[in-house]
């Protein structure tokens, strides 16, 4: 039996060091990233689905191809065709992964597809949002409804668990 995590957060715009990932606060975030990821696979997750928007799901999925060095599990990339942001790091991603999950010219900051996929695919969430107004606030509503989902919501500034 598969058990299925997927990631999604916040953009560039709403994360507090913006694009630039060599920030102390995003390095530190990729390692928690990292560490929750580590510890799902110790529990017997080994499927992953994550977007390949810029921020934080970028950040994930390149962070599980890393992974996936020393690690058997699946990892499913939620791919808009249209994308035009960190294009060399999405085609590298889009490369490596196990599967791609086209939604067709969607479009992948509001699409109700994605959030429905995500929440429909998922045995747990793990979704790093501040709050702010936007896609990952309205996964993180739509998933909070859902009670038999596991959702792990993480402030990208403080790495507060704010609801589980």
């Amino acid at each position: 039996m598969e058990y299925k995590c997927a990631f999604v957060g916040h953009e560039p715009e709403n994360l507090s060091w913006g694009c630039d990932e060599n920030a102390p606060e995003c390095a530190k975030l990729k390692r928690y990233i990292k560490h929750i990821i580590e510890k799902l696979l110790f529990n017997g997750y080994d499927y992953f689905i994550c977007g390949i928007r810029p921020g934080i799901e970028i950040m994930c999925s390149e962070i599980m191809l890393e992974l996936k060095k020393n690690n058997s599990f699946t990892l499913e990339i939620l791919a808009d065709k249209n994308f035009t942001e960190d294009k060399n790091r999405v085609e590298n991603i889009l490369r490596k992964c196990d599967k791609i999950k086209n939604l067709n010219g969607s479009n992948m900051r509001t699409d109700n597809n994605k959030k429905n996929y995500i929440i429909d695919n998922a045995d747990i969430l793990v979704i790093i949002c501040n709050g702010s107004p936007g896609f990952t606030r309205e996964i993180m509503k739509s998933s909070l409804l859902n009670n038999e989902k596991i959702v792990k919501i993480i402030d990208p500034d403080d790495f507060q668990i704010i609801s589980v």
